[in-house]
């Protein structure tokens, strides 16, 4: 009696062992890895007021206030590595690593991005998403201005198969990019770099968005 009571714990240990086995490897098949590129527009939103003067010696002088707003544009791509991270049948997350480069003017500006999204799958092939994205410039930055942001992501995807999928998301920078805007021209502007241009005072704020519509691939 004790050797079958002992053979069938031993029996039922194996089936547990291999039933625990068998979720652990259907767990770590729903972990997706994976690289996604594609379009990449950064809108820099400059507002702001400026006390100056232009001062021509003892011909002429005049003193002005004004406000200041522009929305400057560059385009360009990004791309980069994510895992995705099964969660139930309606929720994954996706947390990635991207690289991404504007260009305005015949210059460029590059980033490194850290996006942590949640997806939310409303039908079995489409979702919406959102979260947090860390962002960190990979330029040499002027001693008025950060060189970093926290943006919130929003957007949505669709999956075309198991393995692709399109998708298009917007960023909504949250950290104001000037520091210091005491006596500063208004950034990316050169008309205010003259000699006979005094800055009594400026208050300037300039925050950031970003656009992004790309592929995806699954491995």
């Amino acid at each position: 009696m004790k050797k079958l009571l002992t053979i069938a714990m031993l029996a039922m240990g194996v089936t547990l062992a291999a039933q625990n086995s068998e979720k652990t490897s259907e767990t770590t098949q729903k972990t997706r890895f994976g690289f996604t590129g594609g379009f990449n527009r950064a809108s820099s939103n400059i507002m702001g007021s400026m006390h100056y003067v232009y001062d021509r010696g003892t011909d002429w002088s005049s003193e002005y206030h004004s406000e200041y707003y522009r929305d400057n544009t560059h385009t360009g791509f990004y791309g980069g590595f994510f895992v995705e991270y099964y969660l139930s049948e309606k929720l994954k997350l996706q947390q990635e690593i991207n690289y991404s480069s504007t260009y305005y003017k015949g210059e460029s500006s590059n980033r490194l991005a850290l996006p942590v999204l949640l997806k939310y799958y409303f039908v079995d092939n489409a979702y919406v998403l959102a979260g947090p994205t860390f962002d960190i410039s990979l330029e040499d930055t002027p001693d008025f201005s950060r060189n970093y942001d926290i943006g919130l992501t929003a957007g949505f995807g669709i999956d075309l198969s198991k393995d692709f999928f399109v998708f298009a998301r917007y960023s909504f920078g949250t950290i104001d990019s000037i520091k210091d805007d005491k006596n500063i021209a208004p950034p990316f502007n050169n008309n205010y770099k003259r000699l006979d241009f005094h800055i009594i005072k400026s208050e300037f704020d300039v925050f950031t968005n970003y656009l992004q519509i790309g592929l995806g691939v699954k491995f």
